[in-house]
């Protein structure tokens, strides 16, 4: 994953939509349909043959047989019910399912006319339900004309056929930022905020926040004007399943309205503000300690602190830093968000490149995830300790060589990344001014972690710009540098090995700090 810097923000750049794994597949629902009359129950007793017991020249008489039905102007309700969910059984199999040769056989127009022609309201389901199945394949396109005759079925009083309806709609947008488009120029986020304010069951609502987040979903963002209701509806909707006794089995839902916080919020200023509006970041915070929340809760707050200061500042409000320590220490790609946060957080004001600086453990972590295996957390790791040199103040700069920040760095000098071999130079640099100012002989300490040697490498490189900065640190720092202690406890953190020893600062930094001036 690749990031666009600025000097001050970055925004995390997010995938586009995944057609596999944002559309779900429509298994069989026959529980949730209403009871049929006696004289319909006995009438689809009359069986064809499934996918799975016939042969292809038997599917493609039986495709053929439901098209001459649905052409015929003079069948009947059952007639026409039987051939319709003929064909839904054909695509309710599972794999294999002969959805391109129901495609070609234009039998799906005739299908969509029966959304609006017809007064049954199970063949309209059973017809809602084939264009479902279709839209969850990769001829998604072949079912888009049925959109504005899905739409108006997010009203029908059946709630079965409500939420047949929004998951075709919701399969169709999450396919492709067109499709999607083409559902949001529609009514139907209103009417799927309509039934998210006043769900008759739980799957409906389940369903109805589902689509939402595939229809935020996507780049380029949708024009938040589309979909000014969803925020405050979701909020609600969080805040009711938070505080309610059954919180814990209702985490899907959760994780649904938080994706779409989180697409939402990806953009500028105005995006951001529509979700701390909201006031949903402390229970965003919250979610950070619970399994299956964390990924979409920690993606939205990683997006609100790339805003304005005072958006950060809301999230600081809200004690998240204190959630930082057990992310950095959980699962690669929670470990690379939480960094991403910080790089974001340090490069706010002092103010807030101090509440960081404010905790030990997270400077120890970020200083160690330099050295991870990973290249998107070191990355990420980098940036936050570049960040904190050039927008803090010499104090903090004297913390993070306390902890190894140098090392870390000096670790990063072969990184075949040009922009982030750029970086480490530019922060070692930083560093190494602030040591020099301060009479710290820090140069040893790069010296010591082999950075002298890989800087001077460094004037043999192939770009130009690393070549000259290369040169202009080597010039700076190492020229003439006298020998010195560098096991000294106020510029070298305790080793154990090969490895420093991370911990609360002793008071040896504390006073080194306060002779260096702290941050009131």
């Amino acid at each position: 994953m690749s990031y666009e810097y600025s000097p001050q923000r970055r925004k995390s750049s997010k995938t586009t939509l995944d057609q596999g794994k944002f559309r779900r597949h429509r298994n069989d629902l026959s529980n949730t349909i209403r009871k049929q009359k006696k004289a319909e129950i006995v009438t689809k007793r009359r069986e064809l043959k499934t996918i799975g017991e016939a042969t292809s020249d038997e599917v493609s008489g039986i495709i053929h047989s439901c098209v001459v039905t649905l052409k015929n102007e003079n069948a009947n309700e059952i007639e026409t019910l039987q051939a319709v969910r003929s064909i839904r059984r054909l695509l309710s199999t599972g794999k294999d399912t002969p959805v391109a040769e129901v495609t070609e056989s234009g039998i799906l127009p005739l299908i969509i006319c029966l959304l609006y022609k017809s007064q049954n309201e199970e063949i309209v389901f059973e017809a809602t339900w084939v264009l479902t199945n279709v839209a969850n394949t990769e001829h998604t396109s072949a079912v888009v004309d049925a959109v504005p005759f899905l739409v108006p079925l997010l009203l029908s009083k059946s709630e079965y056929l409500r939420e047949q309806a929004v998951w075709c709609l919701s399969n169709i947008a999450g396919d492709s930022v067109q499709l999607r488009d083409i559902v949001l120029a529609t009514d139907a986020s209103t009417y799927i905020v309509q039934n998210i304010n006043s769900p008759a069951n739980e799957s409906l609502l389940g369903n109805m926040v589902w689509a939402l987040s595939n229809l935020s979903r996507g780049k380029p963002v949708p024009d938040l004007k589309l979909l000014q209701e969803v925020v405050p509806c979701l909020a609600s909707v969080v805040r009711t399943i938070v505080n309610s006794p059954d919180a814990g089995d209702r985490t899907s839902i959760l994780c649904d309205a938080c994706w779409t916080f989180c697409h939402l919020s990806d953009g500028d200023d105005e995006r951001i503000q529509k979700v701390v509006d909201a006031g949903i970041i402390e229970t965003l915070v919250g979610f950070l300690s619970v399994p299956g929340l964390v990924v979409p809760a920690l993606q939205t707050l990683s997006n609100i602190v790339t805003g304005n200061e005072e958006q950060t500042q809301a999230v600081l409000d809200c004690k998240v830093l204190d959630k930082m320590p057990a992310l950095l220490e959980s699962s690669k790609n929670i470990k690379r968000y939480a960094c991403f946060m910080l790089s974001n957080i340090a490069g706010g004001n002092r103010v807030q490149v101090h509440a960081i600086y404010k905790k030990p453990a997270i400077l120890a972590l970020l200083v160690e995830a330099t050295l991870s295996s990973e290249f998107d957390i070191r990355k990420e790791a980098i940036w936050t300790i570049n960040n904190i040199t050039a927008g803090g103040n010499d104090s903090h700069v004297v913390g993070l060589v306390y902890f190894g920040a140098i090392r870390g760095l000096c670790e990063n000098l072969q990184l075949a990344d040009t922009e982030m071999l750029m970086i480490v130079l530019n922060t070692l640099d930083s560093i190494l001014v602030v040591g020099k100012r301060h009479e710290k002989a820090w140069d040893c300490l790069v010296d010591e972690a082999g950075g002298m040697d890989l800087i001077a490498n460094l004037q043999q490189h192939r770009s130009d710009a690393i070549y000259q900065r290369a040169h202009s640190i080597i010039e700076a720092h190492f020229n003439g540098a006298e020998e010195v202690d560098v096991e000294d406890e106020n510029i070298a953190p305790p080793s154990q090995g090969s490895s420093f020893a991370f911990g609360v600062p002793p008071k040896s930094l504390l006073e080194e700090i306060a002779a260096v001036g702290n941050l009131k």
